[in-house]
């Protein structure tokens, strides 16, 4: 069984790491490339396969918009059906980005709500704002990928991790751990984190609303619920 990833309720360090420049070679070490993220684009994405994708458009200076091209031109030059298709799904796939990074922004403000009067550090959150518990998960998972990326001894990759499924005995747990005083620490780092984070996805959406295939996509999301 993996090692139990870092106790919510240890000092996390989110200051930028020093400038690391991608190597030549393809990195497959997802830490480098989660702290790469982290000192080019201010934060660090929460599952692997947005790690591949925006590391891909963090580094290659392509923009969305030539990425998308080339997925639509190698689709078609390998004589796929649909080749339209991958390029709707990675279009899908960001506007997701984009649009759960603003419930995980709604969520911890909830939870910074519920916490706002005077309440003892050793409290419990499970306690004080039992409904307010997605904002708990939501920070914990920021500490993990933190102390995943900056080479803690921890196994667990918690890019693999979905911190939300509900019947998970070992988030409840550890959730339930949280205290205000836990909270407090992180806040301030995870709400940096999000920030850029939906700035950057809302940035490649944006550069998308010219593409053709792209831009119909954007516009009915949009239309269904505001990013």
């Amino acid at each position: 069984m993996a090692k139990r990833l870092y106790p919510p309720y240890e000092p996390i360090n989110t200051e930028r790491s020093p400038a690391i420049k991608p190597a030549p070679h393809v990195l497959d070490d997802p830490r480098e490339k989660l702290l790469i993220m982290r000192d080019i684009k201010q934060f660090m994405p929460i599952s692997k396969q947005e790690l591949d994708d925006s590391f891909t458009l963090a580094t290659d200076q392509k923009g969305a918009a030539n990425q998308l091209r080339e997925i639509g031109t190698n689709m078609r030059r390998r004589e796929f059906t649909y080749p339209d298709s991958a390029v709707r799904a990675v279009t899908r796939r960001y506007i997701g980005y984009c649009r759960g990074t603003k419930t995980i922004m709604g969520n911890i403000d909830s939870l910074r709500d519920a916490l706002v009067q005077p309440l003892r550090p050793s409290l419990r959150v499970s306690e004080a704002a039992p409904r307010q518990m997605n904002g708990v998960r939501a920070l914990m998972q920021f500490a993990d990928v933190t102390a995943f990326a900056e080479g803690g001894d921890n196994e667990a990759n918690p890019l693999l991790v979905n911190y939300f499924a509900p019947y998970n005995e070992v988030l409840v747990e550890r959730a339930n751990e949280f205290t205000v005083r836990s909270v407090n620490q992180l806040l301030p780092g995870a709400d940096n984190n999000l920030t850029h984070r939906y700035g950057f996805w809302r940035e490649q959406i944006d550069s998308l609303r010219a593409h053709r295939i792209a831009a119909p996509i954007i516009e009915q999301a949009i239309g269904l619920q505001p990013l």
